[in-house]
């Protein structure tokens, strides 16, 4: 069995060293993937920071109160 297995590892050996290598890419090629969380402008350059609006809390009075769940029920003790 020993035998059949190196016959074997020679085989696949000899079968890489005859096969052709595997074609290169180019220099100047380059892969674009456009990053979806990246805001975008008309051209298609990314804003800026400064551009960027950021999230800021509704003008107007504080002192409204908001409603809470319901509570509920408890199993008996």
């Amino acid at each position: 069995m020993a035998d059949s297995d190196e016959r074997l590892a020679e085989r696949t050996a000899a079968m890489r060293l005859d096969s052709e290598p595997s074609p290169s890419r180019p220099a100047d090629l380059e892969i674009l993937i456009p990053n979806p969380f990246e805001r975008r402008d008309d051209e298609g350059h990314g804003a800026s920071d400064a551009e960027m609006p950021t999230a800021s809390p509704r003008p107007g009075p504080r002192d409204r109160r908001i409603a809470a769940a319901p509570a509920l029920p408890q199993p008996p003790m």
